[in-house]
């Protein structure tokens, strides 16, 4: 996978780019804060999501790590789709969107073209309490983590709440641990 890009920006719109990594042109669809920082010609680091369709390959490209994290999260309801994502980041800024979704203001998050109610309802209730213990974006990216090493176990055949026991305990010791990292130390407590 894809997961992160380096180069030189070679075209832009204002919802995608092209960047030039080594002779290669990367189309990257990107929200609408980031595709006006960036200038042709300038050198930029991005980090990506690669969404896998029937009959296409699309990037999306985000400058900060919470924002992919975050678009990851909005993949997660049911209805909002890449496009619908970037649209809703394109739109709210992370702070303003995590900050509407904790106070549950559906009328701030229907205000983005293209969501109604419904969707606007299910983005609250999915990712509320998902949001709600970080308090701020700060760390979102140590839920992603901590998600992404709960996944992993789960396919190794191992119960959720045990999961989550184990791995609440070894972020509680050391909460700057990566998914790898997570997963070694809940394998060795697992497996007693």
């Amino acid at each position: 996978m894809i997961a992160t890009l380096e180069g030189n920006v070679i075209y832009k719109t204002p919802t995608y780019f092209i960047i030039n990594v080594n002779g290669v042109g990367y189309k990257v669809f990107a929200p609408l804060q980031f595709t006006e920082k960036i200038n042709v010609n300038d050198k930029i680091f991005l980090f990506t999501h690669l969404v896998v369709k029937e009959d296409a390959l699309e990037l999306y490209g985000f400058e900060t790590l919470d924002d992919k994290n975050i678009f990851e999260l909005l993949l997660t309801v049911n209805g909002v789709g890449p496009k619908l994502a970037i649209n809703i980041l394109s739109r709210l800024p992370i702070d303003e969107l995590v900050n509407a979704i904790l106070n549950k203001n559906v009328v701030r998050i229907k205000s983005v073209p293209g969501l109604g109610i419904k969707t606007s309802e299910k983005i609250i209730i999915d990712l509320h309490d998902k949001l709600k213990s970080f308090g701020n974006t700060q760390n979102i990216s140590n839920y992603t983590t901590k998600n992404e090493a709960v996944q992993a176990l789960l396919v190794l055949g191992f119960h959720e709440k045990s999961i989550e026991k184990v791995i609440n305990e070894i972020l509680k010791e050391n909460s700057s641990l990566n998914t790898e990292e997570i997963i070694k130390e809940a394998l060795k407590k697992l497996s007693k």
